[in-house]
């Protein structure tokens, strides 16, 4: 009979999705390589390329051993467009467990 290898999936640092992966033209990346992170932030790029404006984000990173996620935005100024900083930050609170926006940490808004 075949013998499978013992593998522990899902332990604190076990890898499920291995390296960088790129979601509506967004590189993602978890540290451990989490899949529920990696479904968490797909669903994040999705809602931003459906609003057209996943093109002004620049990557996002789920820290897996905080269990928050970082999105970097690239170089644009908040005050001449409020609306697209607003877009974004609600596309995270529907869709990521937890991130950082502006210096605080912020929770997924469940419906």
């Amino acid at each position: 009979m075949f013998q499978r290898k013992k593998l522990s999936w899902f332990g604190e640092k076990s890898t499920q999705i291995n390296g960088t992966i790129e979601a509506f033209g967004i590189p993602i990346n978890s540290r451990y390589g989490k899949a529920k992170e990696i479904i968490e932030m797909i669903n994040f790029c999705e809602l931003l390329a459906v609003g057209m404006i996943n093109d002004h984000v620049k990557s996002v990173f789920y820290d897996s051993k905080s269990s928050c996620a970082t999105i970097e935005l690239i170089d644009i100024k908040e005050t001449a467009h409020p609306e697209f900083f607003d877009i974004v930050f609600e596309c995270a609170k529907d869709t990521i467990s937890q991130f950082e926006w502006k210096d605080n940490i912020y929770h997924k808004v469940e419906k």
